[in-house]
C-alpha cells in the first residue's frame, strides 16, 4: 500500500505589492512560491489552472506549451493541477529541461502534478518535479489541502494501487477534487472513454468526489455522471494530431471542444462553491459556469 502524504495548504499567493500593501495580515505566505504567478488576492476562494498534455519534444511543435503557460501568468492562479503527460514523448529529464522548463516550469513551486502515460512516474517525472508543490521525493499518489478543498492526485497507470489509494483515505472533511490522466468517460476520437479506469471512478464515488480532472484525449469536455463532474482538460499545448468529438457524446456530456489549446481557470471558494472558466491563448472564455459541491 502506498502511503499518504498530505500537505497543508499555508495560505493564498500575493504579489509583492500586495504583501507591501497587507502585510499585516498575510504572515504566512509559503517562501517556496515565486512571485511570478499572481494568486487569488482573496481570502474567501483559491484559484487553481488546470490542463493535461502539456509539452511535445525537443523538434515538435512546443509553441503551444509556451502560449499556455504565458496564459496562466498573465490570468494567474494559486496553485497549477496538471492532469498527466506533462512533457512527451517519454517523460525523459533532459526533454523536460530543454522544453517544459521553459514553458510551465515558470510556476513548478505552485505546481501539483500526476503521472500519465507518456511520463510514467519512473520516468523524468519523479526527477523533475521533486522540488514541485508535493515535497521531495514527489509522491505517487497524494492528498492536499487547499484551504477547504482537498485535491487527491492518483496515477491511473497503477489502478489498482491508485484505487487502493483513494479507498483507504476517502472521504476527507473538505470539498474533495480528484484528479489523474486517463478519463474514465470521453467523446474524444483518439482514445475515448476507458473503462480500465472503473476502479478509480468507483472508488471516487463512493467516497464522495465531486470533481474530476483528467486529460489523455487531447480535447476539452465537461459532463457530469454518477454524481461527478468531470472536466477532460486535454488541452495543455500538446498537438492536436486527430482529436475530434465524436457524433455521438458520451452519456451526460455537457460540452465538448476539440482543436484547443486552453486552460481551464477555477476558483473554489470556502462553501464548496466553484466557478469556472475554459480560456484559449488567444483569451477567449469558450466555456464557463459554477456549481457546488458538499463536504
Amino acid at each position: 500500500m502506498l502511503a499518504l502524504k498530505r500537505v497543508k495548504f499555508s495560505g493564498l499567493l500575493l504579489t509583492v505589492a500586495a504583501i507591501v500593501s497587507i502585510v499585516a495580515g498575510c504572515s504566512s505566505r509559503d517562501p517556496d512560491i515565486s512571485d511570478g504567478l499572481k494568486g487569488s488576492r482573496e481570502d474567501n476562494f483559491v484559484t487553481i489552472a488546470v490542463a493535461g498534455d502539456i509539452c511535445e519534444g525537443p523538434g515538435g511543435a512546443t509553441e503551444g506549451c509556451m502560449e499556455t503557460g504565458d496564459l496562466i501568468l498573465s490570468h494567474g492562479a494559486d496553485w497549477v493541477l496538471l492532469a498527466g503527460d506533462a512533457q512527451y514523448d517519454d517523460g525523459e529529464l533532459e526533454d523536460f529541461e530543454a522544453v517544459y522548463e521553459h514553458a510551465w516550469g515558470r510556476f513548478k513551486a505552485q505546481t501539483l502534478p500526476v503521472p500519465g502515460n507518456h511520463d510514467l512516474y519512473d520516468s523524468g517525472y519523479s526527477t523533475y518535479f521533486a522540488d514541485a508543490g508535493l515535497g521531495n521525493p514527489i509522491p505517487q499518489n497524494w492528498i492536499k489541502d487547499l484551504g477547504a478543498w482537498s485535491v487527491t492526485g492518483a496515477d491511473s497507470n497503477e489502478v489498482e494501487d491508485a484505487a487502493d489509494f483513494i479507498q483507504d483515505n476517502f472521504p476527507t472533511p473538505d470539498f474533495d477534487i480528484v484528479m489523474w490522466h486517463h478519463a474514465r468517460y470521453s467523446s474524444g476520437s483518439d482514445h475515448g472513454s476507458d473503462d480500465e479506469i472503473d476502479p478509480l471512478w468507483d472508488a471516487a464515488r463512493d467516497g464522495g468526489g465531486c470533481i474530476n480532472l483528467v486529460s489523455h484525449d487531447h480535447i476539452y469536455e465537461r459532463l457530469t455522471y454518477e454524481g461527478i463532474h468531470q472536466f477532460l482538460v486535454g488541452t495543455g499545448g500538446g498537438e492536436q494530431h486527430d482529436d475530434f468529438i465524436e457524433s455521438d457524446l458520451v452519456t451526460g456530456s455537457e460540452q465538448a471542444i476539440a482543436q484547443v489549446h486552453a486552460v481551464l481557470f477555477m476558483d473554489l471558494f470556502r462553501n464548496g462553491r466553484y466557478e469556472f472558466e475554459l480560456i484559449d491563448v488567444s483569451g477567449e472564455v469558450l466555456d464557463s459556469g459554477s456549481g457546488t459541491c458538499e463536504a
